[in-house]
């Protein structure tokens, strides 16, 4: 659900975030993992780096949990390509628990599942790729950070020699906020909305929305809220409105304010009755009158920056 966010944000962040849940059982750490390939994945940090330095490669590191279905969806179709297995020459493959190996995602600012580090030798992160993402567009993301395009690097030295570019300013915003540099990432996106009030470039509003959407990882679920509020009122033509409009319900619900998220969905209904999401919230207000909070809300299945459960 939630179409255009998913096909902006999989630029969210599985925006599975690092909180509590249930989890299954998983084995002990082994020193191999082989998905359903031949190709080995280890499972030592250490490992990997002593590889990767013996052998002069790279390192791709998957961060994951046992409950994030889009793992699973990234494993079972993107990582046992033909084409992923054809890095092996160049990267040695290493998989994280991020539950399990809770410093090493501490250190690297894992915050959404799953996450794919590009690291060199070293273990110097070059680049992320969060969420689901397809074989092709994975592999093409893969060869750009080889070359070096794309990085956090390139964009902040493309800030420094164009730092009134409002489309380098929104790129270097979302890398910020694909590592978690929340603050880094709001200061950089309202920026680059001050510099493209009416969205010309097509991605203030796209800018409006991740702000708000970095307020909700956080749970600071009134900033969240009066964010979309602001999105709504700056861009009340973007197609993202319909999502900021059933976000502000659900942030409602998920703050204790039942009564204002039913008036709000209901308000929902009466205006977009023929919604492709009216279904989904009919169902909340079925659970919010039952006494129940509110189901998750998915936050997408794109292909083109992040896909991941929230």
């Amino acid at each position: 659900m939630f179409e255009r966010f998913a096909l902006f944000i999989m630029l969210c962040l599985c925006a599975v975030m690092l909180m509590g849940s249930d989890v299954c059982a998983q084995d002990e750490l082994s020193e191999t993992d082989t998905l359903t390939t031949d190709v080995v994945w280890l499972r030592s940090y250490e490992q990997a780096l002593d590889e990767a330095m013996v052998g002069r490669q790279r390192i791709m590191a998957e961060f994951y949990t046992d409950w994030c279905r889009w793992c699973r969806t990234l494993e079972d179709s993107t990582l046992v390509h033909p084409a992923v297995e054809a890095l092996a020459d160049s990267f040695v493959f290493l998989r994280v628990n991020a539950e399990l190996d809770t410093s090493l995602a501490s250190q690297f600012g894992i915050n959404a599942y799953p996450t794919v580090l590009l690291m060199d030798g070293s273990g110097s992160e070059a680049g992320r790729i969060v969420g689901y993402v397809p074989p092709d567009e994975f592999i093409a993301r893969v060869e750009q950070y080889v070359r070096g395009e794309g990085t956090l690097w390139a964009l902040e030295k493309q800030n420094r020699e164009r730092p009134s570019d409002p489309e380098t300013m929104y790129l270097l915003g979302r890398k910020y906020m694909e590592r978690g540099q929340h603050s880094d990432a709001q200061t950089m996106l309202e920026k680059m909305i001050q510099q493209d009030q009416d969205n010309n470039t097509g991605f203030a509003d796209d800018a409006q929305f991740a702000i708000a959407m970095m307020f909700r990882r956080d749970r600071q679920w009134f900033k969240a809220i009066e964010s979309f509020r602001l999105f709504i009122e700056k861009f009340p033509d973007s197609e993202l409105r319909e999502d900021a409009e059933l976000y502000i319900p659900w942030l409602n619900a998920r703050a204790g304010d039942n009564e204002a998220a039913l008036e709000q969905y209901n308000e929902f209904l009466d205006d977009h009755g023929g919604s492709s999401e009216a279904d989904w919230v009919r169902e909340q207000i079925s659970r919010l009158e039952a006494g129940q909070e509110p189901s998750e809300k998915d936050e997408g299945h794109s292909s083109s920056d992040d896909e991941s459960d929230g």
